[in-house]
């Protein structure tokens, strides 16, 4: 595209949160537990922003906090302060699914599968705090 518009979309159904922990743990210092039932997600942007717009309908989600260089270890404390705000489930009644939007500016001295990420992490954490 001339313009460097782009549209990237995506569905994950029925996979552990762990399976993310590969990326999240080395990059964010954070590991997930519980079920991902479906997500979707749709990323509008161009060369300088991006808006994501994702669904997740999860299941007894936790996050732990790891130590910073210590792949592993967690830190108890900030463990569990982190799960107080943290929603463990998408809803209680299982009659619709979290939907949010968020907006993100593209630092240009990162790749810019780092700018697709950190779109969908800005979303991300919108659903689950």
């Amino acid at each position: 595209d001339y313009t460097d518009d782009f549209r990237v979309r995506g569905t994950v159904s029925e996979t552990s949160a762990a399976t993310l922990n590969s990326f999240t743990g080395p990059n964010l210092h954070v590991n997930f537990e519980g079920i991902l039932e479906k997500t979707r997600f749709e990323i509008n942007g161009n060369d300088n922003s991006s808006t994501t717009t994702m669904a997740m309908e999860y299941d007894d989600f936790k996050i732990n906090v790891l130590k910073d260089g210590k792949p592993g270890q967690v830190r108890k404390i900030v463990t569990a302060i982190a799960n107080v705000f943290v929603k463990s489930d998408s809803q209680k009644n299982k009659t619709s699914i979290q939907e949010e939007s968020a907006s993100v500016e593209r630092d240009k001295t990162k790749s810019v599968f780092n700018f697709i990420w950190i779109s969908i992490q800005a979303t991300m954490v919108k659903i689950l705090i």
